[in-house]
């Protein structure tokens, strides 16, 4: 009887060491399949961090370039108000002074009338 007591003691023992070691090797698994998720999902993430950097390099060089042509653009109308104002102006003297020719003309007219 001892010798049965024996063998079950070490059938027993034999079991939860080969029940920690079928733990250890489904946690392995585990860890293994969470590990190659996380690297899909960090690979998805620098494509996009890619893609979109790439996408924003594009974006600055082109607000630059309109930048640079918006620019040109207020200049060129800058100078063409400062051609229009010097050319009112001087259509207001050459009006002023097409009013005061007038007026004396006007006046010698109603003085040659009297």
């Amino acid at each position: 009887m001892r010798f049965f007591a024996v063998v079950s003691a070490t059938a027993f023992a034999a079991s939860p060491v080969s029940k920690v070691l079928e733990l250890i090797a489904s946690l392995e698994q585990r860890v293994i399949h969470e590990g190659e998720v996380e690297n899909q999902q960090y690979e998805a993430f620098g494509d996009w961090c890619t893609a979109t950097t790439t996408e924003l390099r594009h974006e600055i060089e082109n607000g630059t370039d309109d930048s640079a042509q918006l620019k040109a653009t207020i200049e060129k109308a800058s100078a063409d108000a400062s051609t229009a104002s010097a050319r009112i102006e001087e259509l207001g003297q050459g009006i002023s002074a097409a009013e005061a020719d007038l007026a004396a003309a006007t006046n010698v007219r109603n003085t040659q009338n009297k």
